[in-house]
Parts: structure tokens; sequence; C-alpha cells
């Protein structure tokens, strides 16, 4: 059986053809909603609305918020809850034990790998390793130009220009990533499927 991990709540549909439509489990950082649903205490009737319709989409799936240690957390972390709330919508909600990020340092940097603070992909990669017989993941590609030179966006669904993280080592998580499918622990998928 198939289980499907989307990071950081990214919209499904209108991108079928290129992602699929299964999920299982979504995370979702609290930065997700500051980013790209309007700095909250200021939102508009469309911020709250693409909201809405980004958690419908989530549908009865877990939502998983592994970033509980970023600033401001608390106050976005209502506002989700309010939006599932208010709309009964039937999500799961689920919220990483604390403590965790340190866990999941010190295992990549026991495999080698100077991950300054794990990524959602790392966090997400580990954890899938505990309950997964074969991992597969896409998405996962921390540079601005494919390997022929085009231009790539920092998520599928916007024009957003890859930044330089000073949080996540995403080119160091992309040569451990790589070296663990070199060693079949993982296929990592970076051109484009047919």
């Amino acid at each position: 059986m198939d289980f499907v991990i989307r990071c950081n709540l990214p919209p499904i549909e209108g991108y079928e053809k290129d992602v699929g439509s299964k999920a299982n489990l979504t995370t979702m950082n609290p930065s997700v909603v500051r980013n790209n649903f309007g700095q909250w205490y200021k939102k508009t009737k469309d911020d709250y609305d693409r909201l809405l319709r980004r958690l419908e989409e989530v549908g009865d799936q877990i939502l998983y918020v592994p970033a509980l240690t970023a600033p401001h957390v608390e106050r976005y972390l209502r506002v989700i809850i309010e939006v599932v709330n208010q709309h009964n919508l039937p999500i799961k909600t689920v919220f990483p034990p604390t403590g965790i990020n340190t866990l999941i340092k010190s295992i990549w940097t026991k495999f080698g790998s100077e991950v300054l603070r794990p990524s959602t992909g790392a966090h997400m990669y580990t954890l899938a390793s505990t309950i997964c017989d074969q991992i597969h993941m896409y998405g996962f590609y921390p540079f601005s130009e494919d390997t022929r030179g085009r231009a790539l966006s920092y998520h599928y669904y916007d024009t957003k220009k890859m930044i330089d993280n000073r949080t996540h080592n995403m080119p160091e998580e992309f040569r451990a990533l790589q070296q663990l499918h070199m060693r079949g622990a993982l296929v990592l998928h970076t051109e484009p499927c047919h």
C-alpha cells in the first residue's frame, strides 16, 4: 500500500497531472500561513478563503505540524485550529514529541551529514524510514537550475526563486539523500517523470 506524504501544505488541485492526487499525511510549518496566506492579523477575505480551500484539500488525512520551535508558532497554530474548528474539517492534527529535531539531527549527524536544523524533507524521510518498506522522494532538489540548465522555482506551485536558506543546509541534505539513494535506502527522483 502506498502512503503519500506531502510537505508544507502544497496545493494539489490543478497540479494532479504532475504530482498526483493521493495524500495520507501533509505537513505544515507555521510559516506556511505567514508566507502564503498573508500576515494573519491583517488577513483579507481572500487570504482566509485560500487557506480554507487548502485545508479542505487535506480532507481527512493527517496534518502534521513539525516546526514547533519557530518563533510565533502559537499564533499560527491557533489560526489553523480556528479554521479547522469553525468549518468542522475532518483533519487529524498531529504534533511531534518535544526534542524530535534534536533526535533527527543526531541521527543524520551519526551518518555523516552536517545538518544544521533538519528541514521538513529530512524530518519526513526520517519518519518515513520507520514505517515504510520503500521510500520515493520527489521535489527535493535544492538548486536554482536543473541538470539541463533550466531555471527552477522553489516550489512547483509558485514562481519564487530558490532561496539561500540559512536555517537549513539544503545542499548538504541533498548530498545525504543522494548517498541514501546510492545505498538503496530511498529512490530520489530528480528528473521529470513520464
